[in-house]
């Protein structure tokens, strides 16, 4: 039997299990989480919490989900930043990408990073 032992970050959607005495954790959830905290960071670097609220509240506003929403649609994230100043959507970009860079050989994260830089028309690498 699966015991439900810890929850990260307040988002209901990633756990970690204990089954016959030893912890699972689902990679899907990894990645997701290493995202979510990648993108909270960025917009508290950027702006303190002010940015991390009003981006939060743009995207409730547009699509009525929260930031966790994003891991699997980072075009919700990306419409948001592209009504931004071009030198605040470019360097929270940069951040979240110089944070998932070491993470991007999985498919997940590397598609997120493709999605999320194409509204600056650029590939992959070319944000550093």
């Amino acid at each position: 039997m699966i015991n439900l032992i810890e929850k990260y970050f307040d988002h209901l959607d990633i756990a970690i299990y204990l089954n016959n005495d030893m912890l699972q954790i689902n990679q899907y959830d990894v990645s997701k989480a290493l995202v979510i905290l990648a993108m909270e960071k960025s917009f508290v670097q950027v702006g303190g919490s002010i940015v991390l609220d009003v981006v939060s509240g743009k995207i409730f506003e547009k699509y009525q989900c929260h930031i966790p929403d994003c891991y699997e649609h980072p075009e919700y994230l990306n419409s948001v930043l592209v009504n931004m100043p071009i030198s605040t959507h470019h360097t929270i970009v940069r951040l979240i990408r110089n944070q998932l860079t070491e993470f991007s050989y999985k498919k997940e994260i590397r598609y997120f990073l493709e999605k999320l830089n194409h509204g600056l028309n650029l590939s992959f690498n070319a944000i550093t």
